[in-house]
């Protein structure tokens, strides 16, 4: 039933019109303004009623303080988008053995790139679940290599840098001593999981060897970055993208139009209004009630005076340092069904409100299946058409989010 669900957005530059009116204002409005009828019902509830709070934004509405659901607007700052870092320390990270010599030969580095937001061609793979670019880098390490961390980590920044195109720079690589320092320069690109491998020639008898993976845990951290939200230009790829309508000479509504640089917060509310005078067929004289959402995008130097209006309404503003609870809320967002040929399916949540950095604890309620750290649910090999697999996501100081998700054929 999507045709009947209304969201109405508005991007707020400035509170104050061309001809010096004020954009947005409390206001009462009368009781008079309600509907004229003569159904004695709703004449009676006009007169209970009488004059009430409300407020108005010039070209997106009237709204009367009573029908906001639950008198709150939620509050969601924007964030400008930060890079992804990983960070290899060369020092000790070539293990030794149990008589203290480094244990030289060839080593592989294999690393991921994932792109969960972008979906660029290049980042497209043979794997159909998702969007990421696989580098991988061998080369081989001596004795005093090993025992040498700044030398080795300019080995390795110099290899990546061979593999990675001189006009596609999609992760930029340099050596810092013995760190070796990958930052990915576009703010939607992640990195995915690695593997630092040793070959083996001993451990396959009708082969040549083998690459074994090695724990480095230690000596590899990463910082994940931040894809931005409610920035400007953030603003044009979602909501004002440059088509002629938007960009023409005169446009229509062009004091609305993001600008380059600024960063927004977002307001939203449900509105829930009585439809007076139609009714629904369930029922002899059933009311219908219509409900909206609405959402606001305002320019960060407004949010002060922006929030004084809304206050000054009778409404509350439920923003990010909101206790625990119905107003911190994680929401799944997946399919809820998943075949036994696809076998895994990656999960994705967002919380509300936004949380930098967010880190999601994934876990499996019921059903067969397991679900990774990063939220790979995979089906387990006993589980069967139509079972339901309950998966849950958590954050501290948020609400839970669960999902049912039905195994299919």
């Amino acid at each position: 039933m999507s045709m009947f669900k209304y969201t109405h957005e508005m991007i707020l530059n400035s509170l104050v019109a061309e001809d010096g009116t004020e954009k947005a204002r409390a206001i009462v409005i009368p009781s008079g303004n309600e509907v004229s009828t003569n159904h004695m019902m709703f004449r009676k509830d006009m007169e209970l009623r009488k004059d009430e709070k409300g407020f108005s934004i010039q070209r997106f509405g009237e709204y009367k303080t009573r029908n906001v659901l639950g008198q709150k607007m939620y509050k969601t700052p924007g964030v400008r988008g930060k890079k992804s870092v990983m960070t290899i320390e060369c020092d000790g990270l070539i293990a030794k053995d149990a008589e203290g010599v480094y244990e030289a030969g060839l080593y592989n580095f294999t690393f991921a790139i994932k792109m969960p937001n972008r979906f660029y061609g290049e980042y497209a793979h043979p794997n159909y679940m998702g969007f990421f670019k696989p580098v991988m880098i061998g080369f081989e390490v001596s004795p005093d290599l090993a025992a040498d961390g700044t030398k080795l980590a300019k080995v390795i920044a110099n290899d990546l840098n061979l593999v990675i195109p001189a006009n596609n720079k999609f992760v930029y690589v340099k050596a810092e001593g013995s760190k070796v320092i990958l930052t990915i320069p576009d703010v939607y690109g992640h990195f995915g999981e690695y593997r630092f491998e040793r070959y083996d020639p001993t451990m396959c008898d009708s082969c040549l060897g083998e690459y074994f993976s090695r724990n480095v845990e230690d000596k590899i951290t990463i910082v994940d970055g931040l894809e931005p939200f409610c920035t400007g230009q953030w603003l044009i790829e979602n909501y004002r993208f440059p088509s002629y309508p938007n960009v023409r000479y005169a446009a229509l509504n062009e004091d609305e139009y993001p600008i380059a640089g600024a960063l927004y917060t977002e307001y939203t509310f449900t509105y829930c209004a009585n439809r007076i005078g139609f009714g629904g067929m369930s029922g002899v004289g059933q009311e219908v009630s219509a409900v909206t959402k609405h959402v606001l995008f305002v320019e960060n130097s407004l949010v002060d005076d922006f929030e004084k209006v809304i206050k000054d309404a009778g409404i509350d503003i439920v923003g990010p340092d909101a206790p625990a609870g119905d107003d911190k809320k994680i929401v799944i967002i997946n399919a809820a069904s998943i075949s036994k040929a696809q076998g895994s399916v990656q999960l994705t949540a967002d919380e509300s409100p936004v949380k930098e950095n967010a880190q999601f604890t994934w876990a499996v309620v019921s059903g067969p299946a397991t679900v990774s750290t990063d939220g790979v649910l995979t089906l387990s090999e006993d589980a069967n058409v139509d079972d339901v697999i309950v998966v849950k996501a958590s954050l501290e100081g948020y609400s839970d989010g669960t999902i049912e998700i039905k195994v299919i054929a």
